[in-house]
């Protein structure tokens, strides 16, 4: 299963809600990286539903976030070496932005830029963790209507669970447990 992660929009939620994600997960007796971690983020202005491929070792926020704090080209991972240092996900993009145009999804797309505000915080900080990782802009609903964008999530969940990545798989009880919209992943799934 894929365990999606909603998280904080800032630095210290970020932080603090990726430590509490692997905890609930070693907690079940299993390892992280059995999880692929999904992340979403809106991209105002846009209208594609944007596959990011990298993240970039910089924080540089134009404003500040949820707590206030507003970096500028601060490193992310200190060990990572210079602001300018990329990771990127080990998810098959291209299968995945294919499978999901021949879905009907035909404003995906696979980009490699998510910004440097909290999105690609969230994104290198957990690509930083875990090489199973996706972060994913998407748009305001009056770009792409909320239920074309909850078809999208549906689509991309199987996607990544049943053809790119079988083997890794999300345990079963953390598979049951609310996202806080009042859906599940299996759910999702369905």
């Amino acid at each position: 299963r894929v365990f999606p992660c909603i998280l904080e929009t800032s630095m210290v939620g970020v932080r603090q809600g990726l430590e509490e994600l692997e905890e609930r997960v070693r907690a079940k007796g299993h390892e992280p990286d059995e999880c692929v971690w999904v992340h979403l983020g809106v991209h105002a202005g846009q209208e594609r539903l944007r596959l990011e491929s990298q993240a970039f070792n910089d924080a540089h926020f134009r404003c500040a976030d949820e707590r206030g704090e507003r970096p500028q080209h601060q490193q992310i991972v200190a060990a990572d070496g210079p602001t300018g240092h990329t990771r990127s996900t080990s998810v098959d993009l291209e299968t995945l932005c294919d499978d999901l145009l021949a879905q009907g999804f035909e404003q995906v797309a696979i980009t490699d830029d998510p910004g440097r505000f909290v999105c690609n915080y969230v994104y290198y900080s957990s690509l930083a963790k875990h090489q199973h990782a996706l972060f994913v802009h998407i748009p305001q609903f009056d770009a792409v209507s909320f239920d074309t964008q909850f078809a999208f999530l549906s689509a991309l969940v199987h996607s990544v669970d049943e053809c790119l990545l079988p083997n890794i798989t999300c345990p079963d009880e953390l598979a049951a447990e609310p996202l806080g919209m009042g859906f599940t992943p299996a759910q999702v799934n369905n």
